[in-house]
């Protein structure tokens, strides 16, 4: 059940915030498509956010958004995306999925 909670209420959270994220540190849609392994129209409603209803109430917790940032400069480096890492930490920040 937490996995399944977990897409349909982190994933899209976490996707949009980070969408932001990559695109205030320069990249073109295009290019946060493939480091999320998005097509470009996802993105693009990722970042009207048009998805990820709880990334708003994911920006007012710092913890998160540190996470968010950091995760955003490893992508652009060109690291991997771990989401499974990153959303244990999430629902134990926000205590979602309990």
């Amino acid at each position: 059940m937490q996995c399944e909670t977990a897409v349909r209420e982190i994933l899209p959270a976490v996707r949009s915030l980070l969408a932001v994220e990559l695109k205030a540190l320069g990249l073109r849609q295009e290019e946060i498509a493939e480091k999320l392994e998005l097509t470009q129209p996802a993105v693009s409603r990722y970042l009207k956010q048009a998805r990820g209803k709880k990334a708003k109430e994911f920006l007012k917790n710092k913890r998160i958004m540190r996470m968010i940032k950091k995760t955003a400069a490893n992508l652009k480096k060109g690291k991997e995306f771990d989401f499974c890492s990153l959303c244990r930490k999430v629902r134990k920040a926000t205590k979602c999925c309990e």
